[in-house]
């Protein structure tokens, strides 16, 4: 093998690498786990870092791969413009451009990202990968956070610094997604009869319903219970069966709230 050929091999596998759904797996595992304990609200800094090296990669790498890249304009790219216009207006006002700026960064990145995600996957594929991205990332974050707590015993936590995903309202709001996507990620492994990732998604699924019931954040259970109706209510017509499934969240977040408080009672309060 000569060393051009060796090169090119190397080179194309680099791109299969980073072109494959494991950088979006990889990179929800850091954003769910890697967090410096600095100061309040220190853990968002070095999220946004990973998640804007991640998808400006592999944006970057999508539009580099076309010898002609076009963007074309419907309804939600010209409502996303006039968004971005108005946020370059707004800086005039702003007391703090450099965090506005910042803003818009992130929002055209993010924007970019979706539009290349809608270009190179199908809708089931994005599921997919969706599901898997939020089985793995949780699945890590729920080994770190019982390790850091009971492990390393790291008990001088706060509101700010209450989970490795940082302030209590941020974890809840992931929650908010994580939960209903492992719900039918058990429910995908159940009918593929993959016993192990079934019941690594149920203990996963057990211990982020504790956690969240350990944080009490009103809004994620509020929104939860209240999402999952509306979704039932619409199923139901379609099929009885499967709308049924979807009030396992309301049953999971009864007994995640049932079995928290009996053990606070136990052990006397917190």
């Amino acid at each position: 093998m000569t060393i051009t050929s060796f090169k090119s091999n190397l080179f194309d596998r680099v791109k299969i690498a980073i072109n494959t759904p494991a950088i979006l797996i990889m990179t929800g595992i850091l954003l769910s786990c890697f967090h410096i304990n600095v100061f309040y609200y220190s853990y968002d800094t070095p999220k946004w870092f990973i998640f804007e090296i991640a998808t400006f990669t592999i944006i970057g790498i999508y539009f580099l791969k076309r010898s002609n890249p076009q963007l074309n304009f419907n309804l939600l790219g010209s409502t996303s413009l006039l968004l971005i216009y108005y946020m370059c207006v707004s800086l005039i006002w702003t007391p703090n451009k450099t965090a506005g700026i910042e803003f818009i960064f992130h929002f055209i990145n993010s924007i970019l990202f979706i539009y290349v995600l809608l270009q190179k996957y199908s809708v089931a594929k994005l599921i997919g990968l969706l599901l898997n991205t939020c089985f793995y990332s949780a699945s890590a974050f729920c080994i770190l956070f019982y390790f850091e707590r009971y492990a390393l015993g790291h008990t001088n936590y706060n509101v700010g610094n209450y989970s490795p995903i940082g302030f209590m309202n941020n974890a809840g709001a992931v929650f908010n997604v994580w939960i209903p996507a492992l719900i039918l990620f058990i429910i995908k492994q159940y009918q593929t009869k993959n016993n192990i990732l079934l019941a690594s998604a149920i203990i996963t699924t057990l211990l982020i319903v504790s956690i969240l019931m350990e944080a009490a954040t009103r809004g994620t259970i509020i929104g939860l219970s209240i999402c999952e109706l509306i979704v039932f209510a619409i199923s139901f017509r379609k099929n009885k069966k499967l709308a049924f499934i979807y009030l396992s969240i309301t049953t999971l977040l009864l007994c995640g709230l049932l079995t928290y408080k009996l053990s606070d009672a136990l052990q006397s309060g917190r």
